[in-house]
């Protein structure tokens, strides 16, 4: 069974939430596993249009990771932080985005990935979401897809 608080956290943007949930065994048993779960809606700026381009969006996200981290840096004042393993981040991607090489996705994700491993390391994140609805062409078909990052 699963319980879930809402630690404290900086001033949140409304985008992100930020949640620990604990695994208990049994009833009355204290819980053997916590782990936090930060969670964020990327929205294009211009809400009219429903595509975004790529650079905005890449940008968005990394902005939006560093929050993530910053909240989960608050969180771990939280009294069960020091039990906490595995911890997460998903993202949600609201635009479709118009994305012709899906090697550009790739090497953006890793790129990424590698410039902030030491602090994904120390904040315990150990998988990481990203949800979006992609076009190869200006007019193609929307593909949704989910990319899913651990370590």
């Amino acid at each position: 069974m699963f319980s879930s608080t809402y630690p404290p956290t900086s001033a949140e943007p409304s985008s992100l939430v930020c949640f620990v949930l604990a695994l208990q065994i049994s009833q009355g048993q204290g819980a053997v596993d916590f782990r936090f779960f930060v969670r964020s809606m990327i929205r294009h700026a211009d809400l009219v249009s429903k595509a975004a381009s790529f650079e905005y969006l890449r940008s968005e996200a990394e902005r939006t990771l560093l929050e993530a981290m910053d909240a989960l840096e608050v969180a771990f004042t939280h009294p069960k932080a020091g039990f906490t393993t595995g911890n997460h981040i998903f993202f949600n991607f609201a635009p479709t985005l118009l994305l012709e090489d899906m090697r550009q996705l790739q090497l953006t994700v890793r790129r990424t990935v590698v410039r902030y491993a030491t602090r994904l390391v120390k904040l315990r994140v150990s998988h990481a979401e990203l949800k979006m609805v992609v076009r190869l062409r200006k007019n193609g078909p929307r593909i949704p897809i989910r990319l899913f990052i651990a370590n």
